[in-house]
């Protein structure tokens, strides 16, 4: 492959345009996270060394969203139950040809938006997060590179241990806990895969503002400085130039 990452940054750029023709079409809202917002605001596109698009939807419409883009021919769709490629426990669409592996693929990242509890629900959210990290570990099947040492030698020697049809079992037991959880949730919403730095009051994703994404416009969330402080703290500052470089692909 001889693409540089700006080329790749462009094809998945033509992928999130047929991305949200597809979800207007189904009347499925989404809404753009994490980096895809900052790259948003802080660069008015991609953020020169990201490499792929963040995008969440509501649980609601998760399940109806990935059936659609299971059919479609032109992309490997990577469920987020079901992974291909161990990365995080979040679904991908995946443009594979010719030119670009799985592993070095185009990729758009879907997050599922989850009802959770409220800031003020401390014990709930506790036990919600417990079963969201439980699901993490057992859908990624391996230890996270981001949570410290110590927790990556434990989490990694219980997924040794564990047999793969507990560890089947686990995942599919924890996401029903996950999802059981929500029918008492508060007006509040989070991508569970980031952490509690992204819950937030239920209208954070819901209100949502058309902003300029390259040569398009996408939904970020209307209040999205509110968002990026979340994340990001001081987020218009550059990070170090030895961290300005692709996370997940190498091109």
């Amino acid at each position: 492959m001889n693409k540089s990452l700006r080329d790749v940054q462009l094809i998945m750029l033509d992928m999130l345009k047929e991305v949200d023709m597809i979800l207007k079409k189904h009347d499925i809202s989404y809404v753009l996270l994490g980096g895809s917002v900052l790259g948003a605001v802080r660069h008015g596109g991609f953020i020169p060394w990201d490499d792929d698009i963040d995008i969440g939807i509501l649980r609601k419409d998760f399940s109806k969203a990935e059936r659609i883009f299971s059919s479609l021919e032109k992309y490997v769709y990577e469920s987020s139950e079901k992974h291909i490629i161990p990365d995080g426990p979040c679904a991908h669409l995946h443009l594979v040809d010719d030119e670009f592996s799985l592993e070095n693929s185009p990729t758009l990242d879907f997050f599922p938006i989850d009802k959770v509890p409220s800031v003020e629900s401390k014990k709930q959210r506790r036990k919600f997060m417990l079963w969201a990290n439980i699901h993490h570990v057992s859908v990624l099947r391996r230890p996270p590179y981001n949570r410290g040492k110590l927790k990556k030698v434990v989490i990694g020697f219980f997924i040794k241990l564990i047999p793969k049809k507990i560890m089947d079992f686990i995942q599919m037991f924890s996401l029903n806990k996950i999802l059981s959880m929500q029918i008492h949730g508060e007006k509040w919403l989070g991508n569970i895969w980031q952490g509690e730095k992204e819950f937030f009051p239920e209208h954070i994703y819901l209100d949502t503002v058309l902003m300029k994404f390259e040569n398009g416009e996408f939904p970020v969330p209307k209040a999205w400085d509110v968002y990026l402080k979340s994340l990001y703290g001081d987020y218009m500052a550059l990070p170090p130039v030895e961290a300005r470089k692709p996370l997940h692909k190498s091109y």
